[in-house]
């Protein structure tokens, strides 16, 4: 490999349950004319059923926008980028993120700090004919790094992306492991341990968690 590289990744994490609800489709209305009330013999029994649908209604309601909530890092529109790792070819390991930068930053103030920290670096990178390395970076990273700039108005270099190709420093691993095949994902885990690597060090935290672990 190129010995001037940089391998990246970043943990997203979800913005506000309001926003992420506001922008959700709505769920279905209740819909009592629905309910099948044949059996319904008195008054009582129906104002009981009707009772009972209403609270189905909410608990499904309730879980809809709870799930929609739990995937809003996994999206740029509902989540921020809140960290990137990078791992330089000369083996420092570092993490840009909030920590990094003033508290009284607010959380956007923060992220365009971290983007713009990111695009300086990789055209730095290029510039000295480098490569950045990533692991499904042109599925899920890349994309979603420039769509948070493009909300927050971080300047996105021209040539970073033609069409639908990242400029030529940027190598997916995972898309050379699979050697490009359309749709095809496989874990760096898996990879590794193919390659006689340990794998992930079998910690119990996922990505999912990494937010929570962080900010606490």
């Amino acid at each position: 490999m190129n010995a001037t590289y940089i391998a990246f990744d970043i943990e997203t994490e979800a913005l506000s349950p309001a926003w992420i609800r506001s922008i959700t489709k709505p769920y279905k209305a209740f819909a009592p004319d629905k309910i099948k009330i044949g059996d319904c013999r008195t008054p009582e029994a129906l104002a009981a059923k009707l009772a009972a649908a209403h609270t189905k209604y909410e608990e499904d309601e309730g879980a809809y926008y709870a799930d929609a909530v739990a995937k809003g890092a996994l999206a740029p529109e509902t989540g921020r980028v809140l960290t990137i790792g990078y791992l330089h070819g000369s083996g420092e390991e570092e993490i840009d993120g909030p920590h990094a930068y003033p508290a009284s930053l607010s959380a956007d103030e923060a992220e365009r700090l971290i983007l713009g920290r990111f695009w300086g670096r990789w055209q730095e990178l290029w510039l000295k004919h480098g490569l950045l390395v990533s692991w499904n970076g042109a599925g899920f990273d890349l994309p979603f790094i420039v769509t948070r700039s493009w909300i927050l108005r971080v300047p996105v270099p021209q040539l970073a992306r033609r069409g639908r190709y990242w400029h030529s420093s940027h190598i997916d691993l995972m898309q050379e492991w699979n050697c490009h095949a359309l749709g095809t994902y496989t874990k760096l885990d898996l990879a590794a341990k193919c390659l006689g690597f340990p794998g992930k060090s079998g910690q119990a935290v996922s990505g999912a968690d990494f937010a929570a672990h962080y900010r606490a």
